[in-house]
């Protein structure tokens, strides 16, 4: 069948693309995951067009229906825990079994898992044959790989292995144990090890979904991955493919949604105290890069799906069913609106609330903290910018990014250095400091400007955890104060974004200001939100931010072609003065 110009054109957005998926437990991941797996038929009757009191925004997503409708694409689903099944099926089935029994799964879990292993013995064998599973397997290999990952029968094993395991009391023995075992895989790339670290294997996993995708690559394939939790991983993603695109699901209302699907308080405090530590990722910070850290994840992706229904008051008593219900609406429409975008960028224009964060997002490239970068911005209350901040020391002011460990040993740039870092006459931080990094030189950093944290050092000598010795200001506290500086504008009424959320000052500062909006992306560990922002009346509304950031948000609302130009070729009309200079032709010709 002969093409027209225009799928030409979009040929290789419409015939591969990949969505990586990340958030918290409970925030709807598997939601979006199952959405995209699905033909439209069964999502479209969940949120359908947009009749009546149409105003632009409803505008856009009946728009975005209509596109969806006729162009929908299904993804085929790369579950991570199947991947990690993979890992686990090559390994020994008698380490596989000692590593269960520690676990401390029942004896009546593991005779199940002995017979399974048993009846599936010819389908193990098959995929032990490969000789690896990683980037080194050969294009002809990596096709019967996918093949064997997507038939019925792997899956099948999938199914009946991962229900042994969560029966009799083990679902939260199941979830430990596959996290337990991708660590070991990142760290040491064997299930069951994790006394040695190789960095070769951080990659482990992301290499066999890799090939996985190679493998199933064809005419038209949309792969969507469900989930990523760890952010090297999804770097490398980012890194391979420009069709890539990392969704974060974010939600509120986490622990509403979870109870309504276990039915089990203490199963659902247990499965949320596993997500706060797999959430912060402390092990990171100290190096533990195989370790999962979904806060990160969350910061690195590049479109953010809002999972927090629109309440009329976030107080209300609604019943589990009510929450869900809502949420299952409200979530159908970011999947088709972002869907309809990948194929055809340019599709809609973005939403102010995606404008004013993409600024926010670009300003936090500014930052010279070597902790975590923050970006905000200021609008009034009709999104028209009026500052910019992120987070980074007082003007003339030396950036920790810019600091050196050896520069201050060697006293070298003085001028970067405060009396307090450099003085071991009179202050006992520059011993210490020189101590503590003995061994640190320019060989030991490959080339690296190796900087360092004040704050984390001070708590170091301190043995505390006070984030007042942070030399930075806030992104938020920095917007402000830019407008005290430069234009002395009111922020009443006004509009906070930020790629973070407010921490208790900022948020002070923000209700003095009597800022009625802020829209934020990850929300801060503390307090904030619950008192500051919740104290009294008239306080501001916290808005979970939906949209594309970053490249996405060039990817997606760049159009590709003049959209005038492309309905000229759809439907065969051409512009007027080509027409006029047609009908003079034919007079002449007369």
């Amino acid at each position: 069948m002969k093409k027209n110009p225009t799928q030409e054109i979009y040929s290789l957005r419409n015939s591969f693309t990949i969505v990586g998926l990340t958030g918290r437990t409970g925030a709807g991941v598997s939601d979006v995951a199952e959405i995209l797996s699905n033909d439209f038929s069964k999502i479209k009757d969940i949120q359908g067009l947009k009749n009546d009191d149409l105003n632009n925004k409803k505008r856009k997503y009946n728009i975005s229906y209509r596109f969806a409708a006729v162009n929908w694409k299904i993804y085929q689903l790369i579950n991570y825990k199947d991947i990690i099944l993979l890992h686990i099926l090559r390994s020994e089935s008698t380490d596989l079994i000692s590593f269960l029994e520690i676990q401390g799964f029942f004896s009546s879990q593991i005779d199940k898992i002995k017979r399974l292993l048993l009846q599936y013995s010819e389908l193990i064998a098959n995929l032990k044959s490969f000789k690896t599973i990683d980037e080194n397997l050969k294009k002809k290999d990596a096709k019967k790989l996918a093949k064997f990952f997507f038939g019925e029968a792997f899956k099948n094993l999938s199914r009946e292995f991962n229900d042994i395991l969560k029966n009799e009391d083990g679902f939260l023995k199941r979830i430990k144990t596959f996290s337990e075992i991708a660590n070991n895989i990142r760290k040491t790339g064997i299930c069951f090890e994790n006394s040695s670290i190789n960095d070769v294997n951080i990659y482990a996993l992301a290499e066999t979904i890799n090939r996985i995708i190679k493998g199933a690559k064809k005419k038209n394939t949309h792969i969507v991955i469900d989930s990523l939790r760890n952010s090297l991983e999804i770097m490398f993603f980012k890194e391979r493919y420009s069709a890539f695109y990392m969704i974060s699901v974010n939600s509120d209302h986490r622990r509403n949604f979870l109870t309504e699907k276990y039915q089990n308080k203490d199963l659902v405090n247990n499965l949320l105290e596993i997500d706060e530590k797999e959430y912060k990722g402390k092990g990171v910070s100290e190096g533990h890069f195989y370790l999962q850290d979904v806060q990160n994840c969350i910061q690195k992706s590049d479109i953010h799906f809002n999972n927090n229904p629109p309440f009329e008051d976030l107080e209300k008593d609604l019943t589990n069913e009510e929450v869900r219900d809502r949420a299952e609406y409200y979530l159908v429409g970011q999947v088709i609106k972002y869907a309809g975008l990948i194929l055809h960028p340019g599709l809609i224009t973005p939403s102010a609330q995606e404008r004013c964060m993409q600024m926010a997002y670009v300003a936090k490239s500014n930052s010279g903290c070597i902790s975590r970068q923050v970006g905000a911005v200021i609008t009034d209350q009709d999104f028209s910018i009026k500052s910019t901040g992120w987070n980074d020391v007082p003007k003339n002011v030396t950036p920790c990014l810019l600091k050196s460990i050896n520069n201050l040993k060697e006293g070298i740039d003085k001028e970067a250095y405060s009396p307090y870092e450099k003085d071991e006459k009179k202050y006992d931080f520059n011993s210490e400091f020189k101590t503590y990094y003995a061994d640190v030189n320019g060989e030991s950093t490959k080339g690296l400007n190796c900087s360092y944290c004040f704050k984390d050092f001070q708590n170091l000598i301190e043995k505390k955890d006070n984030q007042v010795h942070t030399r930075s200001l806030h992104a938020e506290e920095n917007a402000m104060l830019q407008i005290s500086k430069y234009g002395g504008q009111p922020l009443k009424k006004g509009v906070l974004f930020t790629t973070a959320s407010p921490c208790e000052l900022c948020s002070k500062k923000a209700r003095q200001l009597e800022i009625t909006h802020i829209y934020y992306i990850d929300p801060y560990p503390g307090i904030s939100r619950w008192h500051i922002l919740r104290d009294g009346n008239q306080v501001p509304e916290m808005i979970l931010f939906s949209g594309a950031v970053g490249k996405a948000y060039h990817k997606l609302y760049e159009p590709v072609m003049s959209y005038k130009d492309e309905l000229a070729m759809l439907i065969n009309k051409r512009p007027k003065k080509d027409l006029k200079l047609q009908l003079n032709m034919e007079n002449s010709n007369n």
